[in-house]
């Protein structure tokens, strides 16, 4: 959509109807194209008629004001604040206690709601003013409508609360040995709000390595011992890294239901339950090379349930040396696993010591596929082995 062009006179309109008395020409011309004769200094366009060039930089620091709107006609909706006011202040004057706790706001535009109210029935006057729309409430302030918008009373608010949640961050911190917690913990305790929390200061955020590549990031109450602080942490990492590879030994421990007692012929014992059950158990590629088939069929085979596997704690499959081993000791369980290798007729061939028209005519006189029998259907026949691995060649 094109942006309304206003004159100067239409921007002084707008500003005149911002409560704050300024906006920020980067949210301004968002919407609208501009050339005024309104106070303008970097990127904030003011009300020089309300406001001087230090009062409207130093609103800019927290307030955040919003733009009226205006018609596609030019038209400014609202009424100028100077007009509101003086309004206001004509409406009050038969409210001698009303005008009264109007002007015990502070210069600032808001106060929290007990420190205004001093005697008890002066919570009956501030219902009316703010029934009447001469103040206005937002969770525990008490604001005035004509000095601070929508918009920039959500940031006091939101701001209060952060800072009794830092209140909170800087007890728990001051209860933790050192005065330190890891900046995981935490996040989970103090959620999106832990980058603000340590913006507002009186923390300091620091790293100490963990592995390789990687660090532990912690937090600490800024005024405490940053040196007796790292060295708390390092100690809880070592700690950490200690459980954790005790943690990851048990669960290798676990593994040996699945994987038996007898080592592969090429596999050593180790010390660790890791090295345990690698000595113990294949990868589904190498138990392949050892019974001389292909990774798919070996696959097959599982999918058959000829052979179970099992996951190791890093996630690879494996299977059982100890069930490989016996397909390699007794040829009736290693057909299971192997006869649905496909062999080709060139191989039958050169195995059984006959040409290659021969073999073809020996596996089309069995009504076997000349292309690619398995080796369950041939296994045993015109001089081949019983078993697959000495009968495979390339």
């Amino acid at each position: 959509m094109a942006r309304i062009k206003l004159s100067p006179e239409q921007v002084e309109q707008i500003l005149a109807c911002v409560p704050e008395g300024f906006v920020r020409q980067v949210v301004f011309e968002n919407s609208y194209r501009l050339r005024s004769r309104a106070g303008l200094d970097n990127d904030i366009l003011f009300d020089a008629t309300r406001l001087t060039l230090e009062q409207a930089r130093e609103l800019a620091r927290w307030c955040n004001p919003s733009v009226p709107h205006v018609s596609a006609q030019g038209l400014v909706e609202g009424t100028p604040i100077r007009e509101l006011r003086e309004a206001r202040i004509q409406q009050l004057q038969a409210d001698v206690t009303g005008l009264a706790l109007l002007e015990r706001m502070p210069e600032i535009g808001y106060i929290a709601r007990e420190a205004l109210i001093t005697a008890p029935d002066e919570v009956d006057v501030l219902e009316r003013l703010i029934s009447a729309k001469f103040l206005a409430l937002q969770a525990q302030f008490i604001y005035d409508p004509l000095k601070l918008g929508t918009s920039t009373m959500n940031g006091v608010c939101r701001r209060a609360n952060l800072r009794l949640v830092h209140q909170m961050l800087i007890e728990f911190l001051s209860e933790q040995p050192a005065w330190i917690a890891p900046m995981d913990a935490l996040e989970k305790k103090f959620g999106n709000d832990l980058d603000n929390l340590i913006l507002i200061g009186g923390v300091v955020k620091f790293s100490v390595p963990y592995a390789s590549g990687h660090v532990s990031s912690w937090l600490r109450i800024a005024d405490k011992d940053a040196e007796a602080a790292t060295k708390r942490a390092k100690k809880v990492v070592r700690q950490q890294k200690l459980e954790v590879r005790h943690l990851y030994d048990e669960q290798w421990a676990r593994m040996f239901a699945s994987c038996g007692d007898v080592l592969r012929p090429d596999a050593r014992d180790g010390k660790t339950n890791r090295m345990r059950v690698l000595a113990r158990s294949y990868t589904v590629a190498k138990a392949a090379k050892r019974l001389g088939c292909s990774e798919s069929t070996l696959e097959d085979a599982i999918r058959h349930q000829k052979i179970t596997p099992f996951y190791d704690p890093d996630g690879h499959k494996r299977l059982s040396a100890q069930k490989i081993e016996r397909a390699i000791a007794d040829p009736e369980y290693e057909i299971q696993l192997t006869g649905l290798e496909k062999v080709k007729a060139r191989q039958i061939a050169l195995v059984s010591g006959v040409h290659y028209s021969t073999a073809r005519s020996r596996l089309q006189r069995e009504h076997l596929s000349t292309t690619q029998p398995t080796w369950a259907q041939v296994r045993g026949k015109w001089g081949l082995p019983d078993t697959l691995r000495p009968s495979k060649r390339s």
